[in-house]
Protein backbone atom coordinates (compact mmCIF):
# COMPACT_ATOMS: atom_id res chain seq x y z
CA UNK A 1 0.00 0.00 0.00
CA UNK A 2 2.76 2.44 0.87
CA UNK A 3 4.31 2.05 -2.61
CA UNK A 4 1.05 3.39 -4.01
CA UNK A 5 0.95 6.27 -1.54
CA UNK A 6 -1.81 4.73 0.58
CA UNK A 7 -1.92 4.57 4.36
CA UNK A 8 -3.88 2.38 6.78
CA UNK A 9 -4.14 2.58 10.55
CA UNK A 10 -5.71 0.30 13.12
CA UNK A 11 -7.31 1.40 16.37
CA UNK A 12 -8.02 -0.56 19.52
CA UNK A 13 -11.10 0.33 21.56
CA UNK A 14 -13.92 -1.10 23.63
CA UNK A 15 -16.74 -1.42 21.08
CA UNK A 16 -19.27 -2.12 23.84
CA UNK A 17 -18.71 1.38 25.26
CA UNK A 18 -20.35 4.16 23.23
CA UNK A 19 -18.12 6.88 24.72
CA UNK A 20 -14.97 4.89 23.86
CA UNK A 21 -16.17 4.42 20.28
CA UNK A 22 -17.04 8.11 19.91
CA UNK A 23 -13.62 9.20 21.28
CA UNK A 24 -11.80 6.86 18.90
CA UNK A 25 -13.70 8.06 15.83
CA UNK A 26 -13.27 11.72 16.84
CA UNK A 27 -9.50 11.13 16.93
CA UNK A 28 -9.64 9.48 13.51
CA UNK A 29 -11.64 12.39 12.07
CA UNK A 30 -9.15 14.88 13.50
CA UNK A 31 -6.28 13.16 11.63
CA UNK A 32 -8.01 13.20 8.24
CA UNK A 33 -10.33 10.95 6.26
CA UNK A 34 -12.11 7.75 7.17
CA UNK A 35 -12.52 5.72 4.00
CA UNK A 36 -13.40 2.28 5.37
CA UNK A 37 -14.62 0.65 8.55
CA UNK A 38 -14.39 -3.12 8.98
CA UNK A 39 -16.52 -4.29 11.90
CA UNK A 40 -15.06 -7.61 13.01
CA UNK A 41 -15.45 -7.58 16.80
CA UNK A 42 -16.42 -10.83 18.44
CA UNK A 43 -16.13 -12.55 21.76
CA UNK A 44 -15.83 -16.09 23.01
CA UNK A 45 -19.00 -17.09 24.72
CA UNK A 46 -20.24 -19.73 27.09
CA UNK A 47 -21.73 -22.57 25.09
CA UNK A 48 -24.65 -23.80 27.16
CA UNK A 49 -28.24 -24.80 26.68
CA UNK A 50 -30.32 -21.66 26.35
CA UNK A 51 -32.25 -22.49 29.52
CA UNK A 52 -28.96 -22.36 31.47
CA UNK A 53 -27.48 -19.22 29.89
CA UNK A 54 -27.32 -16.32 32.35
CA UNK A 55 -28.64 -12.83 31.60
CA UNK A 56 -25.15 -11.45 32.20
CA UNK A 57 -23.52 -13.74 29.62
CA UNK A 58 -26.26 -13.01 27.07
CA UNK A 59 -25.86 -9.25 27.55
CA UNK A 60 -22.05 -9.41 27.38
CA UNK A 61 -22.16 -11.17 24.00
CA UNK A 62 -24.89 -8.89 22.59
CA UNK A 63 -23.05 -5.75 23.78
CA UNK A 64 -19.90 -6.69 21.87
CA UNK A 65 -21.19 -8.45 18.77
CA UNK A 66 -24.34 -6.44 18.04
CA UNK A 67 -24.38 -3.18 19.96
CA UNK A 68 -20.66 -2.63 19.33
CA UNK A 69 -21.17 -2.96 15.57
CA UNK A 70 -24.02 -0.44 15.79
CA UNK A 71 -21.89 2.07 17.74
CA UNK A 72 -19.06 1.81 15.21
CA UNK A 73 -21.38 2.08 12.18
CA UNK A 74 -23.06 5.14 13.68
CA UNK A 75 -19.79 6.92 14.50
CA UNK A 76 -18.17 6.05 11.15
CA UNK A 77 -21.36 6.90 9.25
CA UNK A 78 -21.40 10.41 10.71
CA UNK A 79 -17.86 11.03 9.48
CA UNK A 80 -18.49 9.45 6.08
CA UNK A 81 -21.63 11.53 5.54
CA UNK A 82 -19.70 14.74 6.27
CA UNK A 83 -16.89 13.83 3.86
CA UNK A 84 -19.32 12.54 1.22
CA UNK A 85 -17.99 8.99 0.88
CA UNK A 86 -16.84 5.87 2.68
CA UNK A 87 -17.46 2.14 3.00
CA UNK A 88 -18.52 -0.04 5.91
CA UNK A 89 -18.00 -3.80 5.97
CA UNK A 90 -19.79 -5.75 8.71
CA UNK A 91 -18.49 -9.28 9.31
CA UNK A 92 -21.08 -11.41 11.05
CA UNK A 93 -20.50 -14.06 13.66
CA UNK A 94 -20.81 -17.70 12.74
CA UNK A 95 -23.57 -17.77 15.38
CA UNK A 96 -25.75 -15.77 13.02
CA UNK A 97 -25.76 -18.75 10.68
CA UNK A 98 -25.62 -21.54 13.23
CA UNK A 99 -26.59 -20.67 16.80
CA UNK A 100 -25.88 -24.30 17.71
CA UNK A 101 -25.78 -23.95 21.47
CA UNK A 102 -29.25 -22.45 21.70
CA UNK A 103 -30.97 -24.83 19.27
CA UNK A 104 -29.31 -28.00 20.48
CA UNK A 105 -29.84 -27.02 24.09
CA UNK A 106 -33.57 -26.59 23.58
CA UNK A 107 -33.89 -29.80 21.60
CA UNK A 108 -32.09 -31.81 24.30
CA UNK A 109 -34.25 -30.30 27.05
CA UNK A 110 -37.38 -31.10 25.11
CA UNK A 111 -36.21 -34.64 24.35
CA UNK A 112 -36.13 -34.00 20.58
CA UNK A 113 -32.45 -34.44 19.83
CA UNK A 114 -32.96 -35.68 16.26
CA UNK A 115 -36.00 -33.61 15.33
CA UNK A 116 -35.08 -30.58 13.18
CA UNK A 117 -36.47 -27.22 14.15
CA UNK A 118 -37.21 -24.16 12.05
CA UNK A 119 -35.67 -20.76 12.69
CA UNK A 120 -35.12 -17.41 11.06
CA UNK A 121 -31.51 -16.30 10.81
CA UNK A 122 -30.02 -12.91 9.96
CA UNK A 123 -30.41 -12.21 6.27
CA UNK A 124 -32.61 -15.26 5.82
CA UNK A 125 -35.55 -15.00 3.51
CA UNK A 126 -38.27 -16.72 5.49
CA UNK A 127 -38.00 -19.90 7.50
CA UNK A 128 -35.52 -22.66 6.83
CA UNK A 129 -34.86 -25.94 8.54
CA UNK A 130 -31.98 -26.13 11.01
CA UNK A 131 -28.82 -27.36 9.38
CA UNK A 132 -29.98 -26.43 5.88
CA UNK A 133 -27.19 -24.68 4.01
CA UNK A 134 -27.60 -21.52 1.99
CA UNK A 135 -25.18 -19.29 0.15
CA UNK A 136 -23.98 -16.32 2.21
CA UNK A 137 -24.75 -12.86 0.87
CA UNK A 138 -22.31 -9.99 1.06
CA UNK A 139 -23.38 -7.16 3.34
CA UNK A 140 -21.41 -4.35 1.75
CA UNK A 141 -22.91 -0.87 1.57
CA UNK A 142 -21.32 2.32 0.31
CA UNK A 143 -22.14 5.82 1.57
CA UNK A 144 -22.13 8.24 -1.36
Amino acid sequence: MSREGLKAEAAELNVADSASVNRCFQQIAARGRLDILVNNAGVGQTVAPVVELSDEEWQRVINITLTGAFYCCRAAGRIMERQGSGSIVNIASVNGQNPAGARRGLQRRQGRRDQPDAHVGPGASGLRRAGQRRQPRAGLHRVQ
